[in-house]
Parts: structure tokens; C-alpha cells; sequence
């Protein structure tokens, strides 16, 4: 699967950082007194229900950006939004907004190419990841999606310097980041349900994935490959 022409004009990229940045410094500049939320859940909790019948829209919106922008892991925005409107609707947004910032993603790699992807990247993952998906094409990005811990959202820029079709890289980031969101989602709405031992429970069964999956990566991507 070979990765589309890494030659972008110079200016291309300036222009398409210079967006990234613009719009990153603007949501921050917009938030910065409340960046405290990130690090107090019930505080976040109240901060996005303020926004009445536009509390989903707004977190949705959030998480799509945490994806091209990434100051803030999406799983740990998953586990907020369990814990803000329960399992199985946090779920749902979360899902939502990390499959609309994917499809950014692709859409900004596909458009610039490795040069800017290799600016908001770090190059030692650019190299590594495009391998795999260089080798095994729809397989890999399925299952690095699949495995929870990785660094999907950069999987996201890498994924879009491919040749495979955007609507299918869409497809495989909204099946295969569902399991682990639809798991810290649920343990987000243990908490705030007070179920403390159910809510500890999931977060080990995410982990231990987490370790078995980054651990036998190789093994599985050579199942896929496979079949």
C-alpha cells in the first residue's frame, strides 16, 4: 500500500499550521479560565451542562478538536462524557466527536502530506506506524485502532498519508475505537453512580487490553495479514 507523494509546497503546510494553531489558540483563549475543568471531573461536569441543550454539541465539538489538536488524550474526554451524560449516551457523543476530528485528520494529512504530518507528529511514530500500514493497508489501521492505548489519534494523520479511501478510514476509526470508548464511557457513568468497584474493574479490563494488544501487536497484525 504505498503512501501518497510526500512533496507539498513549503507554503501549503505554513498555511495549514497556521489554521491548526489559530483555531487551537482561539478555543484555549476562549476556555482559559476554565482550564481547570480538565483536571476536576464535577467541575466539567457543571461547565458543560451549562450550555442546556447544547451540552452534547459542545462536548461533541471538543472532542473532535482534542483529536487534531490533542492537548488531551480522547479516551480521558470518553470517561468524562460517561460520567456527564452516563455510559451509554457519552458513548454515543464520544464516538461522534472522535470520528468527525478523524475524518479531519485524514482530510488535513491527505491534503499536505508527510511534511506536516511529520511537524505535528513525532517522526519516530510517523515511521513506525506507516510501516505497518504501508505493509498490511486496511488490516493494520483496523487493528491499531482496535488496540486501546496506542496513540490512535496520530495513527489518524499517518493513516490519512495512505492511499486508502477516506470514507473507509472513517469506517475503521469509528468500528475499531468503539469498543474502548463504549468501556471508558461505561466506567465513566459507574462514577458518577458511585459504583466504584464496577467503575476500578473497567478501567483494569481497559488497561489490561491495553498491555496484551500493545504487547502482541505484531502477532495479531500477522493474523490479520493472514487471513
Amino acid at each position: 500500500m504505498p503512501l501518497l507523494n510526500p512533496d507539498v509546497s513549503k507554503s501549503r503546510v505554513a498555511v495549514h499550521l497556521l489554521i491548526v494553531v489559530t483555531v487551537g489558540g482561539v478555543v484555549l483563549y476562549t476556555i482559559h479560565d476554565q482550564v481547570g475543568l480538565f483536571t476536576n471531573i464535577s467541575r466539567l461536569k457543571a461547565f458543560i451542562l451549562s450550555f442546556g441543550v447544547f451540552a452534547p454539541v459542545v462536548f461533541i465539538a471538543l472532542q473532535a478538536l482534542q483529536v487534531v489538536v490533542a492537548p488531551i488524550p480522547g479516551q480521558v474526554m470518553g470517561f468524562a462524557s460517561g460520567y456527564i451524560f452516563g455510559g451509554y449516551w457519552g458513548t454515543l457523543y464520544s464516538i461522534i466527536g472522535i470520528t468527525l476530528g478523524s475524518f479531519v485528520a485524514f482530510v488535513i494529512a491527505r491534503r499536505v502530506g508527510r511534511t506536516y504530518v511529520e511537524r505535528v507528529v513525532d517522526p519516530g511514530i510517523v515511521e513506525r506506524f506507516d510501516s505497518m500500514i504501508d505493509e498490511r493497508g486496511v488490516v493494520a489501521v483496523f487493528i491499531l485502532f482496535l488496540i486501546p492505548g496506542l496513540p490512535d489519534d496520530a495513527i489518524c494523520f499517518i493513516a490519512g498519508l495512505s492511499l486508502i479511501r477516506i470514507r473507509t478510514l472513517v469506517v475503521l476509526a469509528f468500528v475499531g475505537r468503539l469498543p474502548a470508548f463504549l468501556i471508558v464511557n461505561v466506567a465513566g457513568g459507574e462514577l458518577a453512580e458511585s459504583r466504584i468497584e464496577s467503575m476500578v474493574g473497567l478501567l483494569v479490563l481497559l488497561v489490561a487490553l491495553s498491555v496484551l494488544g500493545y504487547r502482541y501487536q505484531e502477532w495479531i497484525l500477522s493474523l490479520g495479514r493472514s487471513r
